[in-house]
C-alpha cells in the first residue's frame, strides 16, 4: 500500500506548482498602527486589513491562468489558492539549488532544472541558502544575472 501511495504521490508531486501572486499596491492590503495614548497601555496595536479590490484582481489573474491552461501545462486549484493576510510573507528558497551542472533536483548556473533547456528558474529556490531577512533584492539580482547570461547563450 505504501508503494502504491508513494507512486501515485510522485505523478502528482512531479505535476505541482507552487506560485504567488504579488499585487499592486493600489489594490494590496494594508497595515494600520495604532498608538497607545500613554505608556501603561503599551505601545500600541498592529492590524492588518484586506483590501476588497483584491478579490476581482485575484480571480482575473485566476481565470487567465484557466484560459491558458494548455499553455502552460495546468491550471490552478480554487480549493487550494490561498490569500495571505497583509503584512504577511514567505521565505522559500534553496528547494532547486544550483549545481555547476545541473542534476535532478537541482539547477545549472543559470537556473535551467535538469533536462530543460528553455526554462529559468529566477526566485529564491535556486540560491543555495536564504538568510532570514527579506530575499527580494537578492532574489532580483540573480534574475538578472541569469537573464543577462542566458541572452549571451542565445
Amino acid at each position: 500500500m505504501a508503494r502504491v501511495f508513494q507512486g501515485t504521490m510522485g505523478l502528482v508531486l512531479e505535476r505541482f506548482m507552487i506560485g504567488f501572486l504579488y499585487l499592486h499596491s493600489d489594490v494590496s492590503g494594508h497595515l494600520e498602527f495604532d498608538v497607545a495614548a500613554d505608556d501603561a497601555a503599551g505601545l500600541g496595536a498592529i492590524r492588518g486589513v484586506s483590501n476588497p479590490a483584491s478579490i476581482p484582481v485575484k480571480n482575473e489573474f485566476l481565470a487567465l491562468l484557466r484560459r491558458n491552461k494548455r499553455r502552460i501545462g495546468g491550471a490552478p486549484s480554487r480549493f487550494l489558492v490561498l490569500p495571505n493576510l497583509p503584512g504577511n510573507s514567505q521565505h522559500f528558497g534553496s528547494s532547486l539549488p544550483m549545481r555547476a551542472e545541473s542534476e535532478p533536483y537541482c539547477t545549472d548556473t543559470l537556473g535551467r532544472p535538469f533536462s530543460c533547456e528553455r526554462v529559468h528558474v529566477v526566485d529564491c529556490s535556486v540560491l543555495p541558502s536564504i538568510t532570514g531577512t527579506p530575499p527580494t533584492l537578492t532574489s532580483m539580482a540573480n534574475a538578472g544575472r541569469i537573464a543577462a547570461l542566458s541572452q549571451r547563450e542565445s
